[in-house]
């Protein structure tokens, strides 16, 4: 029945819809105040005119209903317009001007719409061929398109469209692609049960040590990672060994199953050996399957694509990528994961909270603090380098000398983490020496001197700290030193010397 006080169209006869969603809940409130519960929300189908039919979506099931109500505002919703006119209600679609339904009136002056008793399958039989035909039409398109095309009105004069369960030889030979690969739902039950095992690269740049690869080892109980860099891949069987040593010490179990692809690096005929005689169940994927092994490829991706973004943050050169890799696999062990819940992989593998207080951002620039035994007295205190990462072997930071191309350790730092080296110019960036040599009136004629107190020539014997000093000013490796002569600092200076006779 056609009802302009209805809010939304609903049924009491389940036997009319030809889909519903029975988790949809919710209440309607009848003229009376009397409240029913809904129970579904679906798709009905209900005749028209010459016998056709047609779908009403978003219709409520209220078992108790005794009526098929629908609603005159939800079809103004969905673009219909409605003409009571000469005891008939005209349904019309506003997008193509098409006659949906002709109500009439009954003697009970109501408008009464017929429900379909056949379901969806007279439904389908009479738009089977048509809706493969607009397949067809539109060039091949898949059928959720077509769909969707008619559902949201986009485009006027197609009709309802169906998914097919039929097979276009088209589609198969343009579009056939390779078959999903199913989620494994096992997993490692102990620490490493299963080992993930991959190499990236070669990288065009190389690594500070002149590295091109590194060497990815995951364990999938606690998702902890290691990294070793190599400048050969037939470095991978003494890498692995050397993991194998520091895991299995670390956790207390033996590696049982190592995943890898097919590379000659892990076909490597001593590597294949030394796993089969010690225990090692070697999982190879199918030649050009990487999915067979996605827990190593997607970690590869995660960590390059983090290694880049600090990198290009901090406007640093791509030789520092292995300072960039390895600072990453330190906080990804650090950070959470899908696989472990509420635990880092740090946290997992050694069943202690990791403290992480303590990092920094990579490439800022780090004041390290130069120890007494390796500068002069005079000498400054602190050296601006470049932070890039964490020590693995003393409680210290990671910093780069771009002066020197060298990486130091050292605990006495002090960050800047908004500042940047400057690659223009870096000398500048140190703190300007000073070296302060006599006039050259003076050098010539010491009797000019226009204060003999001042005079260095006057002392009797330089001491060692002095030698020292102009030995380090004279040091080749150093940058160019400013000078001034003594005339221009005592026309700059306020100091004022006064002597009398007694």
């Amino acid at each position: 029945m056609v009802d302009s006080g209805c809010s939304n169209h609903m049924t009491g006869d389940l036997e009319s819809f030809t889909d519903i969603d029975d988790k949809y809940r919710s209440q309607v409130k009848l003229g009376d105040g009397k409240k029913l519960k809904v129970e579904g929300k679906g798709t009905v189908v209900v005749c028209i005119e010459e016998g056709n039919k047609t779908l009403i979506r978003d219709v409520l099931y209220v078992p108790e209903l005794t009526l098929n109500l629908l609603s005159v505002g939800q079809l103004m919703l969905k673009n219909y317009k409605l003409l009571f006119d000469n005891g008939v209600c005209e349904i019309i679609n506003k997008v193509d001007n098409f006659m949906v339904a002709k109500v009439p009136m009954t003697s009970n002056r109501i408008f009464s719409l017929a429900m379909s008793q056949d379901g969806e399958v007279a439904f389908k039989s009479e738009n089977l061929d048509q809706s493969f035909l607009w397949h067809l039409r539109y060039g091949h398109l898949n059928f959720r398109g077509l769909k969707l095309l008619r559902q949201k009105n986009m485009v006027a004069g197609l009709p309802q469209i169906n998914k097919e369960a039929k097979i276009c030889e088209g589609c198969i030979y343009g579009k056939m692609h390779r078959l999903p690969f199913p989620k494994t739902s096992w997993r490692a039950k102990a620490p490493l049960e299963l080992v993930h095992a991959d190499i990236c690269g070669p990288t065009r740049t190389q690594s500070l040590s002149g590295k091109r690869y590194f060497l990815l080892f995951v364990d999938d109980f606690t998702r902890m990672m290691w990294v070793f860099f190599l400048e050969q891949k037939s470095e991978a069987f003494p890498k692995f060994l050397q993991f194998q040593a520091v895991a299995e010490k670390e956790c207390g179990h033996q590696i049982k199953t190592l995943r890898t692809d097919r590379g000659g690096e892990f076909i490597y005929t001593p590597f294949m050996e030394y796993c089969r005689n010690n225990g090692i169940k070697r999982q190879l994927r199918v030649c050009y399957t990487p999915q067979q092994n996605g827990m190593a490829e997607r970690k590869n991706r995660t960590i390059v694509e983090m290694e880049r973004s600090m990198l290009k943050a901090k406007k640093l050169p791509n030789n520092l990528w292995a300072e960039a890799v390895n600072t990453t696999i330190y906080i990804l062990n650090r950070s959470p994961t899908k696989a472990v819940r509420n635990k880092t992989p740090i946290h997992a593998w050694h069943n202690r909270r990791p403290q992480v207080d303590h990092l920094k951002v990579f490439g800022c620039i780090a004041y390290a603090h130069i120890s007494t035994p390796n500068r002069d007295k005079f000498d400054q205190k602190g050296e601006k380098l470049i932070f890039t990462g964490y020590s693995d072997e003393s409680k210290g930071y990671r910093l780069y000398n771009p002066v020197k191309n060298e990486v130091v350790v050292s605990r006495d730092v002090i960050f800047d983490v908004m500042a940047e080296w400057n690659w223009e110019n870096p000398i500048s960036q140190s703190p300007p020496s000073y070296e302060i040599l006599e006039d050259s009136a003076t050098l010539e004629d010491p009797s000019n001197d226009p204060d003999p107190v001042a005079s260095p020539e006057r002392n009797s014997a330089p001491s060692s700290e002095g030698d020292n000093f102009r030995d380090v000013l004279t040091d080749s490796d150093s940058p160019p030193l400013r000078t001034r002569s003594l005339r221009e600092i005592y026309e700059t200076s306020h100091v004022a010397y006064f002597s009398c006779e007694p």
